[in-house]
């Protein structure tokens, strides 16, 4: 857990959070105590941090409602980054390790409330070039759509702002950087779930696109 409005240009990289040291199987975080858990968690006000890059943050599924990585920042005076990891698919093919909620969860917003100092970007999180797959939270899976914040590839809610989320695999399973994409591997919900304004899904160049498909109910 990364926690306090201190805390500040930690980098995560190169671990297994969630599995063993193959990716293969599921060894999942939150085994002490009761409620909800998360592979990894930015809390209280933390800012500038950066999640990535290759970490495989996956396995932790202990209950229905853990998830990949929980952004529940409130304001940050930087934006903190989430880049270039596998969130729910395994280090092979076979491995099956979702994690059990949604891969990635914001509740974060930049500090703008006209006095100093205010977040100079404007942006409160980039999500970047991560593979976001075979996450097992579903949701209501019918009609009407559940607006309280489902499962997701990547869920954006509570009181988010100026999340830019962009060059990402949402739904399809990749296994290194050579490998074709497959298909069988979308999350058990939405690919993108967004319940506040002002956020950026892709961009305006082709550099940005996101690939979104083959999730089980809306990209």
């Amino acid at each position: 857990e990364i926690f306090g409005q201190n805390t500040a240009l930690n980098i995560v990289t190169l671990n297994r959070i969630g599995t063993d040291k193959d990716g293969t199987d599921s060894i999942p975080n939150g085994n002490a105590g009761g409620g909800e858990h998360a592979g990894v968690r930015i809390v209280s006000t933390a800012y500038a941090n950066v999640i990535g890059p290759l970490n495989l943050i996956s396995g932790n599924n202990k209950i229905a409602t853990d998830d990949g990585v929980d952004v529940d920042t409130g304001t940050v005076l930087f934006p903190n980054f989430i880049v270039g990891n596998a969130i729910g698919i395994g280090a092979s093919p076979a491995a099956d390790v979702g994690n059990g909620g949604s891969g990635i969860v914001t509740d974060t917003r930049p500090e703008q409330d006209g006095t100093q100092p205010d977040n100079p970007t404007n942006y409160s999180l980039f999500i970047v070039g991560n593979v976001i797959s075979d996450n097992k939270g579903a949701n209501n899976n019918g009609a009407p759509d559940n607006g309280n914040g489902p499962n997701a590839g990547i869920s954006i809610t509570g009181t988010s702002r100026r999340v830019k989320v962009m060059t990402n695999f949402i739904g399809l399973g990749k296994f290194g950087p050579t490998a074709e994409l497959s298909l069988d591997y979308g999350n058990a919900g939405e690919g993108i779930f967004i319940s506040t304004p002002d956020h950026e899904i892709g961009g305006s160049s082709e550099a940005e696109f996101n690939v979104i498909t083959g999730n089980k109910r809306h990209g």
